[in-house]
């Protein structure tokens, strides 16, 4: 990393918006998956280039190794930078 980065606090965890490569601001976004509303299983996808597919309510994915049926999806705006960069909250369960 180059110098200090700057920093963006998303529930939980901190986000380093200064990767190697650089972070595309305009198509940058963050998948929040929440696994059959077990807080301790939430999972964070930082997709700083904008090449993670958003999965639709109703679709069955794969992710960590199981099958898993999203019952929602929800849209945020961050706002703690310049230019607001979208959070996903994908809300799964395993009752496929």
């Amino acid at each position: 990393m180059r110098g200090q980065a700057d920093r963006l606090t998303v529930n939980r965890w901190e986000i380093l918006l200064d990767w190697p490569g650089g972070v595309n601001v305009k198509n940058a976004k963050q998948i929040v998956f929440h696994y059959n509303g077990n807080p301790a299983m939430d999972e964070l996808i930082v997709d700083t280039r904008g090449e993670e597919a958003i999965p639709t309510q109703g679709t069955v994915i794969l992710r960590q190794g199981k099958l898993w049926k999203v019952v929602m999806v929800t849209t945020e705006q961050t706002i703690t930078t310049p230019q607001a960069i979208p959070v996903y909250r994908v809300f799964l369960t395993d009752r496929v």
